[in-house]
């Protein structure tokens, strides 16, 4: 009988069994099998600032459906959406199902099939959501500040994309559309020196000074059509173009919040800019086409006033003059020129009148008609200068009357001067 011999190979040599199996080469053909998963993100979504328009009328409003796309690509498993709202009722946004075939405001979805990208399901589908935007109520309990909102698409993972987005209202549905404005119109007032009663102003009638702060224009949208334009609406006010530079303008009254207005009648100031001036209304959806006005702050005036004379003797005085006391309000800004306040400027004075001789102040005046008769001239007019309190810097006047004439005398003077209205920093645009 043949003997078998067995021979343990490794045992002799004192190492652990696994440490003497060698591994097997790499085989360059064959791939590992491996899985990547994508992280969830957008695919479609909004950005930015979206301007929704509402319906405007009496009564009730509402705010139209408007479908925002939402739609994701990537993540594991199933992805969910969902929507966070701030500084709005949240129930105005709701994620909704898209229909077979629609266009949307921020992107168009095509109407596909989703398919399973892998047999186990560890890729998640796309999915496509419309994020509507609805509203009821009356304007403008409906229309609070922008509404931030937040969409957030989370996996099955726990990863998540988030994007953010401005919702806001306006009750314009478009860009204004502006067809005219009426001729301005001045928009007198009266300064009068505080503390001077009737009587005083008879003797010192410069202690009432007119004055015009802005002309008024009224613009309207043609054929009976309100303008689509608001002052409530986000971005929204009107521009004044003097030349180059932009100045914001006021209302001349206030607009109800409920609907879109009929027409606007906006004040424009002379602030030494020009009186040439594009008038643009200025909204969310962009500039109306610029409206060319013609703004007039002049003012003219004739005071009687007394005319002095060299007493007791005659011959011939200067004096000072001006339209108004140096103590009135309109004088007394030009010294700041501060926003939003009017001053007055020097343009040109007519002395030519004939005088009067007034017997007691208050009396009527009656033309002497006299050989060597009081004279008074015009000398000289700061013409375009300020009318300040400085009584030296005012228009200069000779008086000139022969011996024996020098009672009261009283003269027609006709005074022109302009408006100017100091600049707000925070109107400059």
């Amino acid at each position: 009988m043949k003997k078998h011999i067995f021979v343990a190979l490794g045992l002799c040599t004192g190492l652990p069994a696994a440490a003497q199996i060698a591994p097997l080469p790499t085989n360059p053909l064959v791939r590992t099998p491996t899985l990547t998963i994508p992280a969830v993100t957008f695919e479609a979504v909004p950005s930015g600032v979206i301007t929704l328009p509402i319906a405007t009328g009496t009564g009730a409003q509402a705010v139209p459906e408007f479908p925002l796309a939402v739609k994701t690509k990537g993540g594991g498993g199933r992805v969910t959406i969902s929507v966070l709202v701030d500084g709005a009722l949240q129930s105005r946004f709701s994620l909704i199902d898209p229909p077979q075939t629609q266009t949307f405001i921020n992107t168009q979805l095509a109407n596909t099939t989703t398919t399973t990208i892998s047999q186990v399901n560890l890729l998640a589908p796309s999915v496509s959501k419309l994020l509507k935007v609805s509203g009821s109520g009356t304007i403008p309990s409906i229309m609070p500040s922008a509404h931030a909102v937040t969409v957030v698409a989370r996996d099955s993972n726990g990863k998540e994309a988030r994007a953010s987005f401005t919702v806001r209202f306006a009750r314009a549905k478009a860009k204004p559309v502006v067809a005219s404005g009426s001729a301005p119109s001045q928009q007198v007032f009266v300064d009068r020196t505080a503390g001077l009663t009737a009587g005083q102003l008879e003797l010192a009638p410069q202690g009432e000074v007119r004055f015009t702060p802005y002309n008024r224009a009224t613009f309207v949208a043609g054929n009976g059509a309100p303008l689509n334009w608001h002052p409530l609406d986000p971005e929204s006010e009107v521009i004044c173009i003097y030349g180059a530079f932009r100045y914001a303008c006021e209302l001349d009254a206030a607009v109800s919040s409920a609907a879109l207005p009929g027409s606007v009648t906006v004040r424009i100031p002379d602030i030494g800019r020009g009186s040439n001036v594009q008038v643009v209304f200025k909204g969310p959806y962009g500039d109306s086409t610029p409206v060319p006005v013609t703004i007039n702050s002049r003012v003219t005036v004739t005071l009687r006033q007394g005319i002095p004379f060299a007493r007791p003797v005659a011959g011939k005085l200067i004096w000072r003059g001006g339209p108004a006391t140096i103590v009135a309000d309109v004088v007394k800004n030009a010294s700041t020129k501060a926003c939003g306040q009017p001053w007055l400027v020097w343009d040109t004075i007519d002395a030519s009148a004939k005088l009067f001789y007034q017997l007691l102040p208050g009396a009527l005046p009656f033309n002497l008609g006299l050989a060597g008769e009081a004279k008074n001239k015009l000398i000289s007019v700061p013409t375009g200068q300020p009318i300040t309190t400085d009584h030296d810097k005012w228009a200069v006047f000779e008086s000139d009357a022969p011996l024996g004439l020098n009672p009261s005398f009283t003269q027609d003077i006709v005074y022109s001067y302009f408006t100017r209205v100091g600049e707000c920093a925070d109107r400059r645009r």
